[in-house]
């Protein structure tokens, strides 16, 4: 097991782990989200970022106490590190490319149903705007389940966001 700490910086480049602006109650807020297609995540954090190379990722991620922190794999434990802080830590993923791996830090409503097999589908939205991801949310889970009919093949995670 390599485990490595390090600081990056959040860009404004819609590229690795950047920034994202939005209004709310007339103020512009930030969200942290990632985007790491096809080599984008090395922007993010050291590591072999070629599609062929893959990898267990084990992610933890330390934010405000306030914000909804979101990984590709459920939250297994969530700690206050600080009055301020709140650290979360996912489950590990299954082996995968560095471009499936993804994050989002902020303030969002989720709406959520359960596909035929009960795999979790959500879909987060800004906050105040739930209506807004119903459709998302049906079309998520039709598709989850077409797919898994179609393909005969069961979704390797434990939800869908």
């Amino acid at each position: 097991t390599l485990s490595i700490e390090y600081e990056g910086t959040i860009n404004d480049k819609l590229r690795g782990f950047y920034r994202s602006k939005y209004i709310k109650d007339g103020q512009e807020k930030y969200m942290g989200v990632t985007q790491f297609e096809a080599t984008d995540a090395r922007k993010a954090f050291p590591c072999w970022d070629e599609p062929a190379v893959k990898a267990t990722f084990s992610v933890t991620i330390d934010a405000p106490t306030e914000l909804m922190v979101v990984s590709d794999m459920p939250e297994i434990n969530k700690r206050e590190i600080s009055p301020s802080i709140t650290q979360h830590v996912f489950d590990k993923t299954p082996i995968m490319s560095t471009y499936l791996l993804a994050w989002v830090i902020g303030e969002f409503d989720v709406l959520e149903t359960h596909s035929k097999d009960n795999i979790l589908v959500r879909v987060f939205v800004p906050v105040g705007k739930k209506e807004q991801g119903t459709f998302a949310l049906d079309c998520a889970r039709r598709f989850l389940d077409l797919y898994i009919s179609w393909f005969q093949i069961p979704y390797p995670l434990p939800k869908l966001d």
